[in-house]
């Protein structure tokens, strides 16, 4: 690719636009028209500004359940403007295992979220470290969870090369990572791991179906 010679002259400045968080990690927006961004710390701590405002307000505090350190991700459902619906990705206190779970807006401004969850999927992690973390809604209504290798270094015991575990599995393509389905029916949702599917099956809750399983596979096509 041929770039003109000027661009290399250019000098590019960044400019703060928010400050005076503790540990931020990830900021994403609602896909829901209101033009509103969330900042997720690292601490457990989810945030919402409003466009046209500096100062954030608190959407939602996981600080007693997240582990301090520890990893934080935020997804809303692609039909979020109508059912309320997000899903979290936070390490837990005290053991530091993952959970996704599922929460809902508390107010009709949707400003504020409710603290109830409902867990779908617990991982556990055998070290502090290489925990992944990132979640999002892929454009087929996929939720894809990007797990780290479990920690440690260089990842002691293979799991990223285990077809068996969970940890070390990647977001790059749709056959190499967990992914849980969740449809627009609550009743109806559904979670299907492309690796150790019944371990992970076995910490959903009463009124998630598990009608399809699939293993961990090098093909491009699921």
């Amino acid at each position: 690719m041929l770039l003109p010679g000027n661009l290399w002259s250019q000098t590019l400045v960044l400019e703060p636009v928010l400050s005076g968080f503790t540990s931020p990690l990830y900021v994403t927006n609602a896909h829901d028209g209101s033009d509103r961004l969330f900042i997720l710390e690292q601490e457990g701590r989810i945030k919402v500004l409003q466009p046209g405002v500096t100062t954030p307000t608190l959407f939602l505090d996981l600080t007693s359940r997240v582990l301090a350190g520890g990893e934080l991700g935020l997804a809303f459902h692609p039909q979020f403007a109508n059912n309320r619906r997000f899903f979290v990705n936070y390490t837990r206190k005290p053991d530091g295992t993952t959970v996704i779970a599922e929460y809902h807006v508390a107010t009709a401004d949707g400003n504020i979220a409710d603290t109830q969850e409902t867990i779908l999927l617990t991982v556990p992690q055998p070290f502090a470290n290489h925990n992944g973390g990132m979640i999002e809604f892929g454009p087929d209504s996929f939720l894809y969870i990007g797990m780290g290798d479990g920690g440690s270094g260089n990842d002691p015991d293979n799991r990223a090369q285990n077809t068996e575990d969970l940890l070390g599995k990647s977001c790059v393509s749709m056959s190499t990572i967990p992914r849980v389905c969740l449809s627009r029916t609550p009743r109806q949702r559904v979670i299907r791991s492309l690796a150790r599917c019944q371990d992970a099956m076995r910490s959903l809750r009463s009124g998630y179906g598990t009608p399809g399983v699939s293993r961990l596979t090098s093909s491009p096509e699921v």
